[in-house]
């Protein structure tokens, strides 16, 4: 079973939500935020959301990125 964060970011566009599944626990949510959006992390802009899979339903599969693809997609981004 996996967790799911939501790693927020205020930079350029407003707040912008991420999930983020894979991750174990708020320290490593806090080292991927920083890589990935610099100046814009913040430890009160990360939370622990949800299990993958969902005992709600929830499709995070469909819903969320994993840890190598949030990387690749916020370099791109905000970088």
């Amino acid at each position: 079973m996996e967790k799911v964060y939501e790693l927020t970011t205020n930079a350029r566009d407003g707040f912008a939500k991420w999930y983020v599944r894979g991750i174990k626990n708020d320290k490593e949510a806090l080292r991927i935020s920083k890589a990935a959006f610099g100046k814009y992390a913040s430890p009160t802009l990360i939370s622990y959301y949800d299990n993958y899979p969902s005992r709600y339903g929830t499709d995070w599969k469909r819903l969320s990125s994993t840890i190598k693809m949030f990387m690749k997609i916020t370099k791109v981004r905000y970088r």
